[in-house]
C-alpha cells in the first residue's frame, strides 16, 4: 500500500510538471497563432493590397469596362445591322445588368481595402504613440535617477543606472509578452476550470489583442494574479484521472495549434511575404501592371470612340 502510494505520488508530480510544461508550449502556440492571424497575416495583406493588390484590382475594373463596350458594340450594331433604331440607354443598362454582380464584388474588395488601410493606419498611430510615451516615461526615469545620483551622500558606493538597462521591449513584444501571459492563465484549453467571468475576460483580451489596445491588455494583466490556477489536485485515482485529461487534451490542442500554424503559413495571405520580401520581383509586377492599365485605357478610349460614331449613325435611321 505505501509503495503503491508512493508510486502515485510520483505520477502526479510528473503530471503536474508536465501539464505546467505543455501549458506553457500551448500558450506560447496560442499567442504565435493569433498573432500570425491578427497582426502578420493583417499586415502582409495590408502592404501587398496597398502595392499590387489595389494595381490588380484596377486591372479587373477596366477589363470589365472593357468588355462591357464590346458587348454594347456587339448589341447595337445587330440592331443597326436591322435597320432598327436602338434604344441606347436601354442598351447600355442591358449590358450593364450583364456584370453588376461581379462589378459590386469589385466594389466590395475596393471598399475593403480601403476600410483596412484606414484601420491599419490607425493602428500604426497608436503603436507610435505608445511608443512616444514610453520614450517620454523613460526620459523621466533618466531625470530622477540623476537627481538621485547628484542627492546620493555615497557617491562610491556602486549603483545600476537605467542607461545601463536596454531601452525595454517594442510596442509588438510588449503586446505579445501580455497576451502570452494572459493565455497562459485564462485560456480554457488549458484550464479547464475557468470560469465565466475569466472565459468572458479572456474574450475582452483576444478583442483587445486583435485591436492592439496594448493599456486593456495591461489592465486584464493587472487583474490576474499569478497564482491563479493553484495545482489543487492531490494523489487520489480520481485526480489523478483528472490530471492525466488535462494533459491528454493539453497534447490535443497543442497538436491542433501546429497544424493550424503550418495551414496559415502555407496560405495567403502569409505567402505575400516572400513576394514582397523580393523588391525586384515587386517592381517587374507593379510594371506590368501599370502597364496593362495603359492598354485598357487605350482599349477603353477606342471602344468609346466607336460608340458615340454609332450612336450619331443610329440618330441618323
Amino acid at each position: 500500500m505505501v509503495q503503491e502510494l508512493v508510486l502515485r505520488e510520483g505520477e502526479g508530480e510528473k503530471l503536474k510538471r508536465e501539464i505546467r510544461e505543455l501549458r506553457e508550449k500551448a500558450a506560447a502556440l496560442t499567442a504565435e497563432r493569433d498573432d500570425l492571424k491578427h497582426r502578420v497575416c493583417r499586415e502582409l495583406e495590408a502592404e501587398y493590397n496597398r502595392r499590387i493588390g489595389v494595381l490588380e484590382l484596377t486591372v479587373l475594373m477596366k477589363r470589365i469596362k472593357v468588355l462591357q463596350l464590346r458587348r454594347l458594340l456587339e448589341a447595337l450594331q445587330a440592331l443597326l445591322n436591322r435597320r432598327e433604331q436602338p434604344d441606347f440607354l436601354k442598351e447600355e443598362e442591358k449590358i450593364r445588368e450583364e456584370s453588376r454582380a461581379y462589378e459590386e464584388d469589385l466594389k466590395d474588395r475596393a471598399e475593403k481595402i480601403r476600410r483596412d488601410e484606414e484601420e491599419e493606419g490607425r493602428r500604426r498611430k497608436k503603436r507610435t504613440e505608445w511608443e512616444e510615451r514610453k520614450r517620454r516615461e523613460e526620459a523621466e526615469e533618466k531625470g530622477r535617477e540623476k537627481d538621485r545620483k547628484e542627492a546620493d551622500p555615497y557617491p562610491e558606493q556602486k549603483r545600476i543606472s537605467r542607461e545601463d538597462e536596454s531601452s525595454g521591449p517594442s510596442f509588438t513584444e510588449r503586446l505579445k509578452s501580455l497576451y502570452r501571459r494572459i493565455v497562459k492563465l485564462l485560456h480554457p484549453d488549458m484550464n479547464p476550470d475557468v470560469t465565466k467571468e475569466q472565459q468572458a475576460l479572456f474574450r475582452d483580451a483576444v478583442r483587445a489583442y486583435k485591436e492592439e489596445d496594448i493599456d486593456r491588455l495591461q489592465e486584464i494583466s493587472d487583474l490576474l494574479d499569478a497564482e491563479i490556477f493553484p495545482e489543487r489536485a492531490g494523489d487520489s485515482p480520481e485526480d489523478l484521472a483528472k490530471l492525466r485529461k488535462i494533459r491528454d487534451g493539453l497534447l490535443s490542442a497543442i497538436a491542433a495549434l501546429e497544424a493550424e500554424i503550418r495551414e496559415i503559413k502555407e496560405t495567403r495571405p502569409y505567402l505575400y511575404k516572400f513576394f514582397l520580401e523580393d523588391e525586384d520581383a515587386v517592381k517587374e509586377r507593379r510594371e506590368s501592371l501599370f502597364a496593362l492599365i495603359r492598354e485598357l485605357d487605350e482599349q477603353i478610349g477606342v471602344l468609346e470612340e466607336r460608340l458615340g460614331e454609332m450612336k450619331k449613325k443610329g440618330g441618323t435611321l
